[in-house]
């Protein structure tokens, strides 16, 4: 009777007790109600600070979209033409000039060579240059012709240096076609003068401010029977 009486108590006890948990230590503890109270706000706290932080987050993120979208509007914007190479020199990004340059659209260029773009006599001085930016990491020049298509080539003066992370070659292509035509016609005008002015029977020489000789015909020369270097870059009285 004592011994079923022993049982009966030892079964209330053991549905009285509250259950043991092992914590990550290996130590046994007791939850407590009061504690299990007292950390409920504390992580709703917490939970809440994190969710905080991740709208802090989603903001800056979208502020850092939106300055990138803002940039590329403004290199696309740009009228010089930039454009990206890696070091095998793939194009990974350019602007709509070198776009319109090139004569393809943005999609058909990222991934591109950019290389194949060049004429066969500027090749070897493109790849020297190319390569000369990342071994150095300075800033270089570069004057190369570009085929825009089969009939149209473009003289550009290229200058290039790396990025920070020294890892992409920064391009600016700036067209010379013009201005070298004009610098060509400017000299065949001047050898046209050249050539009139010597023509001239009577003895002509340009002085300038200083008082030194700059230019003398052939007829000059005759006069005072000297050669045009031995006048030019000299005062009179003449040599003797």
């Amino acid at each position: 009777m004592k011994k079923q009486n022993d049982n009966i108590e030892n079964k209330k006890r053991k549905q009285t007790e509250k259950p043991l948990t092992l914590a990550p230590e290996g130590i046994i503890i007791t939850p407590n109600d009061n504690d299990i109270s007292k950390t409920l706000p504390e992580l709703e706290l917490q939970l809440q600070d994190l969710k905080d932080r991740n709208q802090a987050l989603l903001s800056e993120k979208e502020m850092l979209t939106l300055a990138c979208e803002n940039y590329s509007a403004m290199i696309d914007f740009a009228s010089p033409c930039l454009l990206s190479l890696s070091q095998e020199g793939f194009i990974i990004d350019l602007n709509a000039a070198t776009a319109a340059l090139l004569g393809k659209n943005h999609k058909e260029l990222v991934g591109d060579k950019f290389e194949k773009y060049l004429s066969e006599e500027t090749f070897a001085a493109f790849k020297l240059f190319f390569k000369k930016i990342f071994n150095t990491k300075t800033r270089h020049t570069c004057e190369a012709i570009i085929n825009t298509n089969e009939d149209d080539q473009k003289k550009m003066l290229i200058v290039g240096q790396l990025n920070e992370k020294g890892n992409l070659c920064l391009l600016n292509l700036t067209d010379t076609t013009h201005q070298i035509d004009y610098e060509n016609k400017v000299n065949q005008l001047s050898e046209f003068e050249d050539r009139l002015i010597d023509s001239l029977q009577d003895g002509f020489a340009i002085i300038n401010t200083e008082g030194i000789q700059t230019l003398v015909n052939s007829s000059f020369c005759k006069m005072t029977g000297f050669s045009k270097e031995e006048l030019i870059g000299i005062k009179p009285p003449y040599p003797y």
